[in-house]
């Protein structure tokens, strides 16, 4: 294109046809310049797979462990005790899928416990809600559900559940009270702790777990866990439900 009233050029559209960087000579108003023409575009490649791997569930802005064009694939790393996320995603060389929901239940991870070389089984399906509910006499009252969506294998059989009434974070995989958890689509539960002082800072982890063993010598297997806390209340009755009125 070129201005109209000095006949010189304004601007120079190019293609770019290779990765080099390309220097090109343009004339304006009497003066020379050199531009520094980069591409813009690339040719993305057939899309392969990154995969991330880690001791903490992966992050899709972290750089990928490493890329592979088909799948299965079993990446060269050796794994020791412990627990390892793994996570994939489709890769063209510019542009990532995202995690697939590669979990039991839709979860863009999978997890693999190892104990003494050998795997453990599987995670069962997690809490997805847990609210606590102060009621009157410093009891709180535990509501939570989870989506029994995984493969059969992956089924809990109970609820875990850990409480403290100091402020202290409860301990994974240790609870203080169970119950056996129902098979269903969605099963609720809803569950007292029993009476705390007044003020007292009740904190609650709540799990799911599997026995991968027998009932003579069980091997529980564990969910991850949601968290939260409440102040008991051993003053006063309980807080009347909200009453909605229309007219």
């Amino acid at each position: 294109m070129t201005d109209p009233a000095q006949n010189t050029p304004r601007c120079l559209v190019c293609e770019r046809t290779s990765d080099e960087v390309a220097l090109l000579p343009v004339t304006y108003r009497g003066a020379s310049y050199h531009l520094d023409a980069r591409g813009r575009f690339r040719v993305f490649n057939a899309a392969g797979y990154n995969f991330h791997f880690g001791s903490l569930v992966p992050d899709e802005d972290d750089a990928a462990d490493d890329f592979h064009a088909t799948l299965p694939y079993s990446p060269a790393d050796v794994f020791g005790d412990g627990t390892w996320y793994f996570a994939l995603a489709a890769y063209n060389g510019c542009l990532a899928s995202g995690f697939y929901p590669v979990g039991p239940a839709g979860e863009s991870y999978l997890r693999l416990e190892i104990a003494d070389g050998a795997a453990v089984g599987t995670q069962p399906a997690a809490p997805q809600e847990l609210r606590l509910e102060a009621l009157a006499g410093g009891v709180v009252r535990i509501h939570a559900f989870v989506a029994l969506d995984p493969p059969a294998a992956d089924l809990p059989d109970q609820w875990a559940m850990a409480y403290t009434t100091d402020g202290t974070t409860p301990d994974a995989d240790t609870p203080d009270l169970t119950e056996t958890l129902t098979a269903g689509p969605l099963v609720l539960l809803q569950y007292d702790l029993p009476a705390a002082a007044d003020g007292a800072t009740v904190s609650v982890r709540l799990q799911t777990r599997r026995n991968d063993g027998t009932d003579e010598t069980p091997a529980w297997v564990y969910s991850d866990s949601l968290l939260s806390d409440t102040t008991a209340d051993a003053t006063g009755p309980t807080a009347p439900k909200l009453l909605v009125a229309s007219f």
